[in-house]
């Protein structure tokens, strides 16, 4: 039950952080957007490990938690730049679609991978389909788009996350965490400093910058405990529930409107989500 509580924990701080991370992309970079929530999250870390005394991790386990943080680094700064470009309700969806790789990694491990999780992947491929068909006047316009590439692509990442991050747990939390967001604000500095973006955030956007930080550490954090409280699959679907509150307020709040077919495409993908958890 804890596991359950936690996963759910995980998606609604990561939701509200991807929907606010979505709108500074929109003002900003999304590499600087990434690299400053993970910077700020690192502080408190420190603190708090100085406070508990935690020993320090095997070289293992900091590997683990850098490969981690490239990969959280990466996935985030493609599903903050496809929010920038294209409407929240299209975007999180799709990059929601991560947990089938730490689904097929939990049955390579002996885990049970019945019908209905072949028929949540089989939901997931279609819905992904009916998300990118546009349709101008009436009519279907299906156009390859930036955006869902990019969307994929961080579900790729946010995939291996789940798994790399798990590994990078198993003899303590605090230090994998401190890992992970060192590696993932390093990764994105040198990538800020080769393409020549200013990492410098406007004053204004700092609390944003902030909230999005803490939600995401307070989201990683929650899926840390979960994963070795509960089965990864479960857990790591159920954490991916984080398109919701991001959908919720990008209907309400930015008053996005979806067609037909993306609509059914929303649908869909959400009902993957439901059928790995199974």
């Amino acid at each position: 039950m804890l596991a359950i509580v936690l996963a759910v924990s995980a998606s609604l701080s990561w939701g509200l952080s991807d929907f606010a991370a979505g709108l500074v992309s929109r003002r900003l970079a999304a590499w600087t957007v990434v690299f400053w929530s993970q910077i700020v999250g690192i502080p408190p870390l420190l603190l708090l490990i100085t406070l508990v005394g935690s020993p320090v991790p095997p070289v293992t386990d900091v590997l683990w938690g850098a490969l981690a943080g490239c990969l959280s680094g990466l996935g985030l700064s493609m599903l903050y730049w496809a929010m920038a470009m294209d409407m929240i309700t299209v975007v999180a969806p799709v990059a929601a679609l991560a947990p089938v790789i730490p689904v097929i990694v939990g049955v390579k491990r002996g885990d049970n991978f019945s019908t209905i999780h072949w028929v949540g992947v089989s939901a997931a491929l279609i819905g992904v389909l009916l998300l990118s068909i546009q349709t101008n006047k009436g009519h279907i316009r299906a156009i390859p788009r930036w955006s869902l590439g990019l969307a994929a692509l961080a579900a790729l990442a946010f995939g291996c996350w789940f798994v790399f991050m798990q590994n990078a747990t198993g003899n303590g939390y605090l230090w994998a965490l401190v890992t992970q967001r060192t590696a993932s604000a390093a990764l994105l500095g040198i990538v800020i400093s080769a393409i020549r973006v200013d990492p410098r955030p406007r004053s204004k956007l700092v609390p944003a910058l902030v909230a999005v930080g803490l939600l995401d550490l307070a989201g990683t954090a929650a899926f840390s405990v979960a994963s070795h409280t509960g089965a990864l699959g479960v857990v790591s679907v159920l954490s991916s529930l984080y398109p919701l509150p991001s959908v919720v307020l990008a209907l309400m709040i930015l008053k996005e409107r979806l067609n037909l077919f993306q609509s059914t495409g929303v649908a869909f993908a959400l009902a993957a989500i439901g059928c790995l958890a199974s």
